[in-house]
């Protein structure tokens, strides 16, 4: 497991996108961030979502 040098949390060797020799690197969800590529959910599916997991609570 890595750290990721911008959010500070570990990161499991499959989210690291830039790892480092010293056990740095930035973490998927850093990148996509910082580079403008996440994508927000639509609301449909959060309404889908959110429906699903109340379904399976009750």
């Amino acid at each position: 497991m890595a750290t990721c040098v911008i959010c500070h949390f570990p990161t499991p060797l499959d989210d690291v996108v830039l790892p480092s020799g010293s056990g740095q690197c930035i973490c998927l969800r850093c990148f996509l961030r910082e580079t403008g590529g996440m994508m927000p959910v639509p609301k449909a599916l959060q309404r889908i979502l959110s429906a699903t997991l109340a379904a399976c609570e009750g």
